[in-house]
């Protein structure tokens, strides 16, 4: 099952198995370089850090926007 969220810049997807666990694939691409999602950065080392932050949002979830 794939979860995905967009930002300003990117478009972060993680694909999980049903019944739920850790990612078996995750996508990352920059919308500002590759606006037409030809390369997948998510392994890229230097990207790390934004996966990681990405992650962290999508597993938040649309409550976690909200203001406090």
């Amino acid at each position: 099952m794939g979860y995905s969220m967009k930002t300003d810049r990117y478009r972060y997807t993680e694909w999980r198995p049903r019944g739920g666990g850790a990612p078996v694939a995750v996508e990352l691409y920059d919308h500002r370089t590759d606006p037409q999602e030809n390369v997948n950065l998510a392994n890229l080392p230097d990207k790390k850090a934004v996966v990681a932050e990405l992650s962290k949002q999508l597993q938040t979830g649309w409550r976690g926007a909200l203001p406090r």
